[in-house]
């Protein structure tokens, strides 16, 4: 996408006399080309078009919307980046759609993504939104300043656990040589202090085990035990899902295939769709997984 896209500037750098365009016009374009890709990573249709991808007939309805939401989202987003007027005309873009069968089904899908991604796209020029961009950059340059410090921390650990080794060989060979009984080499006060650390821990009584639940409730247990794991574990991404005129988020996690996450959000809250949740769920999953790997 880059490289054709520099083509195409190399193109308009060279015709730029003939047209009357100028180099500063030229790469201001160029950024705001950029620009706007950015904020369409940053932002989803779904909270528009989530409706419509779960109507049928599938995918043509939830297409209808998307498709004009991310028209409209870059034309959008492109002129108010060059300080153009937008024109806003929804009954002109979907003319065509309120054709299609089924109606109004098609028509109303297209509107709703006109007028939505019209909506997103300006309200990344917002104060807000610049507020919000600001405010993330520094959370992420904060994370990596705190993760920079561990691993140089644990780098510094294991080079004086490593210089600790190696004294305590040399001590050992020396000693070997000269017939003497090798000298004790003081432990690092990590190590000690790991070893007292442990020790209480010994001597605490087991009384515990006498108040644990019936053998009966174990499977309660193992259910509070699993609820906490999946609360543990990193969510990369979540997908709306209407079930009984409710939306229930179907949560994947860090390391968690597609099927995966389909198979439990449908024996958890679908169980009795059989595979028809599997079959709607899983492109849609995919997707939303391959989305969120990219970023």
């Amino acid at each position: 996408m880059v490289r054709i896209f520099s083509t195409a500037a190399v193109v308009l750098a060279f015709s730029s006399s003939a047209y009357g365009v100028t180099e500063e016009e030229i790469q201001v374009a160029v950024a705001c080309r950029r620009q706007c890709e950015a904020y369409r990573e940053e932002t989803t249709s779904a909270h528009v078009c989530g409706k419509w991808t779960r109507t049928l007939p599938r995918p043509k309805i939830g297409r209808s919307c998307t498709d004009t939401f991310d028209n409209m989202f870059k034309t959008t987003c492109l002129n108010m980046c060059n300080g153009k007027e937008v024109t806003v005309d929804v009954h002109g873009a979907c003319s065509e759609k309120r054709k299609e069968m089924p109606k109004p089904v098609v028509g109303h899908a297209c509107n709703d993504g006109y007028e939505g991604g019209y909506a997103t796209a300006k309200a990344m020029f917002t104060d807000e939104a610049a507020e919000e961009r600001e405010v993330k950059l520094r959370e992420e340059a904060a994370a990596k300043r705190v993760k920079e410090a561990e691993e140089h921390a644990a780098k510094a650990q294991q080079e004086k656990e490593l210089a600790f080794r190696m004294a305590a060989v040399a001590n050992h060979a020396a000693a070997a040589a000269g017939g003497e009984a090798p000298a004790a080499v003081e432990e690092e006060p990590a190590a000690v202090a790991a070893v007292e650390e442990e020790e209480p821990a010994v001597e605490e009584p087991v009384v515990v085990q006498e108040e644990q639940q019936p053998p009966a409730e174990e499977g309660g247990l193992r259910g509070v035990v699993e609820e906490v794991v999946e609360e543990v574990r990193k969510v990369i991404a979540t997908l709306p899902v209407t079930v009984d005129e409710s939306d229930i988020n179907l949560v994947i996690y860090e390391g968690q295939e597609a099927a995966e996450a389909v198979n439990t959000f449908c024996d958890k809250h679908m169980a009795s769709a059989g595979t028809a949740c599997m079959d709607q769920l899983l492109p849609h999953v995919t997707r939303k997984l391959n989305e969120a790997l990219r970023q």
